[in-house]
């Protein structure tokens, strides 16, 4: 689709346009699904901090452990997009043939050696547990 304003030819991309605007919507979807799973399976005054993400991945409750896999899962997914789309800079990198599974365990092992800091929300746990372990390397 093409312009013109006094003189000036203005060229708009709509394929480009439509095609932000379902990633913008995906991916507050994406945010949206990871609320509202960590609501749902929150207990009591359970908040979202590591405590309750190192209770979710040592439960012995399959269920249990899948959400916190979930939450993991969805938190790295949508970091790697808002990275993807240089919506936030990126600091971390993780190869392509890493399991999400093998996200887990990385995150449980950070867990695991950084005890003091299950007080910290959540994210910011994944987030400090994906760039220790993955960092951007320089080129």
């Amino acid at each position: 689709m093409q312009t013109r304003c006094q003189g000036a030819e203005i060229k708009i991309n709509v394929d480009e346009r439509g095609i932000q605007m379902k990633r913008a919507i995906l991916l507050m979807l994406v945010l949206a699904l990871l609320v509202h799973g960590a609501v749902c399976s929150a207990q009591d005054n359970d908040s979202w901090d590591g405590k309750w993400l190192y209770r979710q991945l040592t439960s012995r409750v399959d269920i249990s452990r899948a959400n916190g896999l979930g939450y993991i899962t969805g938190v790295v997914q949508t970091l790697r997009a808002l990275q993807a789309d240089e919506i936030l800079h990126k600091t971390f990198d993780v190869p392509p043939d890493v399991t999400a599974g093998q996200i887990g365990d990385v995150v449980l092992s950070y867990l695991k050696e950084h005890r003091r800091k299950r007080h910290i929300n959540a994210l910011e746990i994944i987030w400090d547990a994906m760039n220790e372990v993955f960092p951007v390397k320089d080129k």
